[in-house]
């Protein structure tokens, strides 16, 4: 019977697999939107994840979903305010993806659905502007995606093993920040952690739920971890990159 010990270096070595992809999605995609352009979560058998972010009229985008070698075929949704499906992409194929140039600027919901799997699958979703954006050098993702392997590890050693929940990631420049809007989490109590790539020197991180701030870390750093307990309603977190050498990839990740 493997022991602890073992059981963490097969998931690390899953992790660092997982990385190696993740790493060659985002360095080939050029364009990074300016909003958050990354999400990843854990997903069931014909389950869904869903993703709210605002759009803005006139700029084309590029949206690709896809999953780890556990996932078979992923359908992909762009649903407008009011719950219309108004772009779809439901090959039977493994990756899916939509181009989208919306009419008006608004907030749309994106929903990854895993239509078939081996079993529970880690899919994630890109979001490309194809009138610009940012390109990220591989260096980058690595450094701010190693880091929260680092933070995996550190629950680790002290006796928790933690289970990301959600992943995701944009660039920010010093001075700039940007709010995720989350639902469906389980109502337990969960970790948030906010890190960046080489450049970031200062990052704050604040929960909020209804208007009512559930934590924050202001603490001089590039660490900030954010303690709370998940709900099926709408959870806002907001990720302030206070200051840094340059544009930063930050990476927020949830964790239970």
């Amino acid at each position: 019977m493997r022991n602890h010990t073992q059981l963490w270096l097969m998931k690390r070595a899953a992790a660092l697999a997982a990385l190696a992809a993740l790493t060659l999605t985002i360095t080939h995609a050029k364009g990074l939107d300016d909003e958050w352009a990354f999400a990843a979560c854990e997903v069931a058998p014909n389950g869904t994840a869903t993703f709210i972010r605002t759009f803005q009229a006139g700029t084309t985008y590029e949206i690709i979903a896809d999953g780890d070698s556990n996932a078979r075929d992923i359908d992909l949704y762009v649903l407008d305010s009011s719950g219309q499906v108004i772009r779809s992409d439901t090959r039977a194929s493994k990756e899916a993806r939509i181009v989208f140039r919306p009419s008006r600027t608004g907030t749309y919901t994106v929903r990854l659905k895993l239509a078939s799997a081996y079993r529970n699958a880690i899919c994630h979703v890109i979001f490309l502007d194809q009138d610009g954006g940012w390109s990220v050098p591989v260096s980058n993702v690595v450094a701010a995606m190693e880091k929260h392997l680092a933070f995996a590890a550190t629950l680790e050693a002290l006796g928790h093993t933690p289970r990301l929940v959600r992943l995701y990631g944009w660039v920010l420049r010093p001075g700039e920040e940007t709010t995720v809007t989350v639902t469906g989490l389980s109502a337990r109590p969960l970790a948030a952690i906010a890190l960046g790539d080489n450049f970031a020197r200062d990052i704050d991180l604040y929960v909020e739920r209804g208007g009512r701030l559930l934590d924050y870390d202001e603490a001089y750093d590039a660490a900030p971890v954010c303690v709370f307990t998940g709900s099926s309603g709408e959870t806002k977190l907001t990720v302030d990159y206070v200051s840094g050498t340059g544009a930063s990839l930050v990476f927020l990740g949830i964790y239970e």
